[in-house]
């Protein structure tokens, strides 16, 4: 099912996004014409605070509702995203802010949309509160054309420091298409789409967050830190949820393995589980 637009835009529906909190039960779910209304109002507020079309809004890509909002607002009002890694759990806070700040001046940011769980940042870049652009209303401007620039993609700086990847609109979806024609997924058919993948990475954001929210999938987006700290908690949502694609780095299911072995009074139903992917980094067999 290809998405109504040429452009980035949350299919309206009353198709389910989960949030998970970063205890077991605890979580949050949003219909996409929420999303989709949210998103509209702080395009509103965006504009108000004087970002144009063409202007970069950076974001710290956490799995928040702020974020989600976020980037759909900054797209409806013809600004392109930058996601930012998110501060690490556990020390390296000087590392983190240094990378943060050479990605917002190579991508020339305008602002740095900072959600209610996002950590505090030494910057020179104007922060804007996402709680503070909820305005309300409409606004009159059309929304970008499929040749305007979506997205700035980093790459991870594992090797080199990071480098910036332009992506237009029409980029974007054709890839979103692609995918969707290629893995046969649709919501009458019980999909649910299931992912830990960090959000400032292209797999877990453009994959797992962007393609369920354009072509209507329900999904459920879990902290990365979540899965760092207990590896069998994807498999035990996974299971209770009867989620049917998720996909994950090499060493992510060596992780499982190695927890399995120790765990073996265990047990999960993944018999809903049609794609496991694996990528991001080379699969050792």
């Amino acid at each position: 099912m290809p998405v109504s637009s040429p452009v980035l835009t949350i299919a309206v529906s009353h198709t389910p996004l989960t949030i998970l909190g970063r205890e077991p039960g605890t979580e949050r779910t949003f219909s996409h014409d929420e999303l989709a209304a949210a998103a509209e109002a702080r395009a509103v507020g965006l504009a108000e605070r004087g970002l144009e079309r063409g202007d970069v809004v950076a974001l710290l890509a956490h799995a928040t509702d702020d974020f989600v909002i976020g980037c759909f607002a900054a797209w409806r009002r013809g600004c392109a995203v930058v996601t930012l890694p998110p501060q690490p759990s556990l020390g390296a806070r000087r590392a983190w802010s240094d990378q943060v700040n050479r990605i917002l001046r190579a991508s020339g940011a305008r602002a740095l949309l900072r959600g209610e769980a996002d950590p505090p940042l030494d910057t020179n870049t104007p922060l804007i509160e996402s709680s503070s652009l909820g305005g309300g209303g409409r606004l009159a401007e059309p929304g970008p054309s499929p040749e305007d620039v979506a997205l700035i993609q980093f790459t991870s700086g594992s090797t080199a420091d990071p480098k910036g990847i332009v992506l237009e609109h029409r980029a974007v979806v054709a890839a979103l298409d692609a995918r969707a024609h290629r893995m046969e997924l649709s919501r009458q058919d019980g999909t649910l789409n299931f992912s830990w993948l960090p959000l400032h990475h292209d797999l877990g954001f453009v994959n797992f967050m962007l393609h369920p929210l354009t072509h209507d999938w329900p999904a459920v987006l879990m902290p990365t830190e979540d899965f760092a700290a207990d590896p069998l908690r994807w498999l035990a949502e996974m299971s209770d949820r009867s989620a049917s694609t998720s996909t994950a780095p090499n060493a992510a299911y060596g992780f499982l393995a190695r927890e399995l072995a120790n765990h073996r009074e265990l047990s999960f139903d993944l018999s809903a589980w049609r794609y496991a992917g694996s990528g991001g980094e080379p699969i050792d067999p």
